[in-house]
This record gives structure tokens, sequence and C-alpha cells, in this order.
């Protein structure tokens, strides 16, 4: 349907495949970096001071440096990795994001009149986290994870099309942009994985404005 690749390989088919790659890749970041984001947020949370300010000091670190060079970086050094090694690059930035969204939702929790009540009435600082504040920050940890999907994709895109993405013969959209680069932008090798890309990141951008709105 979408005809074949100077290797005669069917793109429809490699196409289908390099979605498997590109979600589980961007599905994989989000998850690592929500689950590092919001432990690292409980931590800061329950023991403040010093801990605190580490974490927050290490966020701000990776915050001003750009994510997607600081992943094609990491990957010129360390060179091509698996599937693993890149999921773990993609999740170290956004990471930080999760970090920030939860830290500012706790602290928000933490000192409201409910959860000081909580505590007088014996409730242990981290059992009264767990029950009161993390239940709390589902709605943003959603919203954040959805924004991050987008992040992601483009990310995997982004290192694929410079040669840096899963190792050959791992089919991916990012990998399908670079064979369309190198065989002069023709439209049957260019079209469809740009399209690809492009809808996944408009539909995780309008999940995350859906989470928004609840």
């Amino acid at each position: 349907w979408l005809g074949t690749d100077d290797s005669g390989r069917d793109v429809a088919s490699r196409l289908a495949h390099g979605a498997r790659v590109s979600l589980l890749v961007a599905l994989g970041a989000v998850l690592l970096a929500a689950f590092v984001g919001v432990g690292a947020g409980w931590l800061a949370a329950m023991c403040g001071g010093a801990v605190d300010a580490v974490v927050v000091a290490a966020c701000d670190v990776l915050a001003a440096i750009p994510p997607l060079l600081l992943v094609v970086a990491a990957q010129g050094l360390l060179g091509r990795g698996s599937l693993v090694s890149l999921i773990v690059l993609i999740a170290i930035a956004p990471s930080a994001y999760f970090f920030r969204t939860v830290r500012a939702e706790f602290r928000r929790i933490m000192a409201e009149p409910f959860f000081e009540a909580a505590l007088a009435l014996g409730l242990g600082r981290g059992r009264a986290v767990w029950r009161h504040a993390l239940p709390a920050v589902r709605g943003q940890v959603a919203v954040a994870a959805a924004t991050t999907v987008a992040t992601a994709v483009l990310a995997e895109a982004a290192l694929a099309f410079v040669g840096l993405g899963a190792p050959p013969p791992t089919a991916s959209w990012g990998e399908l942009l670079r064979q369309a680069h190198q065989n002069q932008l023709v439209w049957w090798l260019a079209v469809p994985p740009g399209v690809a890309i492009s809808l996944l990141a408009c539909a995780s951008s309008r999940l995350a404005d859906e989470e928004r709105v609840r």
C-alpha cells in the first residue's frame, strides 16, 4: 500500500513494526520517569531539609540542560546500545518534570489542615503522605505522563534520525525517516512515519488537555 524502500522491504509493514518500538521506548521512558520523579518527590516530602535541597538542586541542573542535547551527548559517549539503555536515557530529563510536579502538590497538601490533623491524631508522617498526599497527585501525574509521551516519541525519532536510536535492524519511525533522508526524501518513505509521529504527539497533547480539564 505504501510501496517499498530501497531494499525492497514493504514500507507499511515496517511502519506497523516500527510503531511497537517507538511506543515501547516512549511508554517505557514515561513510566520510568514517573516512577523516579514520584519517588524523589515522596522522599523530598518525607525528609525535607538537606535531602529536599539536594534533590531540588539536582533537578535544577537537569532542567538547565536541553533534554535532547543531554540524551545525544550520553548516546555519543556510550555508543548505540539496547532499547533499555535508550529508555533510561530518554527518561532522565522528564523525571525532573515529574519531581517538580509531585513535590509542589505534596507541599500544598501537607500544608492543609486535614493533613496536620492526621499527624496530630498520631498518624506517622510516611503513612500520612501515603494515604492522603499520594492519591491526590494522581491527576497531576496523569497530565505529566500524557505530555511526556509526545516528548519521548519525538526524542526517540530525533535520536534514530541522527543514527543514535535503536540498534539495527530494529525498525522505528525515526529510523524510517532516516532512511527517507538517505534516499533524497522520497515521499512514500518520509510521509508515513512523519504523519504517524505527528498524530501520536497531537493525541498525547490532546489527552493531556483533557486530563487538565478533569
